[in-house]
């Protein structure tokens, strides 16, 4: 006889104490870090727009950092300047160039020969007003652009070094030095540049012209010219600090400029076909 069997199972739910238990992972041992200094460091931006002028800051950019404050200049598309020291700020003339807010009382290839004698590393920023300031209205009809120095002054001998080439059809390079010695009040700086640039112009026109029936005038020009340039610029300067504000400086720049040039020259004139050449 078969007994039948009766099973039972009771199912007790688990408290919420006993499902945290069952599933808290505990942490016996301990990795915990502490972060004392937190350094970010950021640099500004290269344009800053004030209320009366633009600053341009050159330690923003490391291709400014190269060369001497004329090459700087010649970077910035609202600046143009020729071989002559005329400068140019957003297409109008007569604008006047300063240094730390004072005039350079210099023009042409003196201003050239001073901007080139001045490493672009030492500058701290460059400021370009299109509406000058009242005290600089009649000198800076066309706008002033003020050039700002670093006025920090490491104490003991400091130098650089800036050496810098391109080619086209032609080859350009600029290389040069510097040095400064600071001390407390006193400041003695140097700086020597060589400099060699070559230019070519390839001009090749014939012209024809019909003067009456079966007459015509034929006009031909060739010319072929090959220019280089070589500058040697050095610098010599002291300055004596006063105060934070006020200075007194004395500087003495040599330009040296050699000019080659060398080209083929050719004109030829023709009433009836045939060329007469006049070199």
């Amino acid at each position: 006889m078969a007994l039948p069997c009766l099973l039972s199972a009771q199912i007790v739910p688990k408290t919420k104490q006993q499902l945290t238990d069952s599933t808290m992972l505990r942490n016996t041992g301990s990795d915990s870090r502490r972060i004392d200094t937190v350094l970010v460091e950021g640099s500004g931006p290269l344009e800053q727009q004030l209320l009366d002028r633009v600053r341009i800051r050159t330690g923003s950019n490391p291709v400014l950092l190269n060369g001497n404050t004329l090459a700087v200049l010649n970077a910035i598309p609202s600046i143009q300047v020729d071989e002559l020291g005329n400068f140019s700020l957003q297409g109008k003339t007569g604008v006047l160039i300063t240094v730390n807010g004072r005039q350079t009382y210099l023009n042409g290839t003196a201003l050239i020969a001073y901007l080139k004698s001045i490493p672009a590393s030492s500058l701290e920023s460059i400021d370009l007003m299109t509406i000058p300031p009242a005290k600089w209205s009649a000198e800076g009809a066309g706008g002033v652009i003020d050039i700002r120095i670093k006025k920090d002054v490491l104490k003991g001998l400091t130098g650089n070094v800036f050496l810098g080439a391109s080619k086209g059809r032609l080859w350009k390079c600029n290389n040069g030095v510097g040095l400064q010695y600071g001390m407390k009040k006193w400041t003695l700086n140097s700086s020597f540049s060589v400099a060699r640039s070559s230019n070519y112009f390839d001009v090749d026109r014939r012209r024809e012209l019909a003067y009456r029936e079966n007459v015509h005038y034929v006009i031909g020009q060739l010319n072929k010219e090959t220019n280089s340039t070589q500058e040697l610029n050095g610098r010599l300067g002291m300055s004596y600090r006063i105060d934070k504000q006020s200075s007194i400086e004395l500087n003495w720049n040599y330009l040296r400029n050699n000019y080659e040039e060398i080209g083929v020259y050719q004109n030829d004139f023709s009433a009836d076909g045939t060329f007469i050449s006049a070199a």
